[in-house]
């Protein structure tokens, strides 16, 4: 429901640009933190939670669905973000 290892590349886009961000929830930075260090514990618990959701097929489409959408409104977020301030090679 996403690609994990195109997310580090966000977290590392993220970090880069540290000092444009204005509020960064604490729980993200945790997860932020645990990618950096052990992205294999990240994928797990990440797997563990969507393996724990009891849905139907309908409420797991829907799921799929919003994923999507926030995956590519976080993509024009970045993109923006990039346009607004680019990094210096």
């Amino acid at each position: 429901m996403g690609d994990l290892l195109g997310g580090r590349l966000g977290v590392d886009a993220c970090t880069r640009c540290t000092e444009q961000l204005w509020f960064v929830y604490r729980a993200l930075e945790d997860g932020a933190e645990l990618l950096r260090n052990d992205p294999g514990a990240f994928k797990r618990g990440h797997r563990g939670l969507l393996d724990a959701v009891n849905a139907d097929d309908l409420e797991k489409q829907r799921i799929i669905d919003e994923c999507r959408r926030a995956f590519a409104l976080n993509t024009a977020v970045f993109r923006e973000l990039g346009e607004a301030s680019p990094l210096s090679a």
